[in-house]
């Protein structure tokens, strides 16, 4: 059987109101609202976003090197 191609416009960008929606929602320290943060704070792309850990972390400097790319993260 062939797989069926469907025509998308990709996924849904969260608008500032339904992140705050999502903050209200998960209340500081809450694994949720740390993944949240994670995404939207360090641009990591999720199969890197649950690999980052706090041995990434120097200080206030957060060292990590991607999956796909091997790209160095600092930030």
């Amino acid at each position: 059987v062939a797989k069926l191609k469907r025509e998308t416009d990709g996924f849904h960008t969260w608008s500032l109101d339904e992140i705050r929606a999502y903050f209200a929602r998960h209340e500081p320290g809450s694994m949720a609202r740390l993944a949240c943060v994670l995404l939207l704070f360090t641009g990591l792309r999720r199969s890197d976003a649950v690999k980052l850990g706090r041995q990434h972390i120097r200080g206030d400097v957060i060292r990590f090197r991607t999956g796909k790319t091997g790209a160095e993260l600092v930030a």
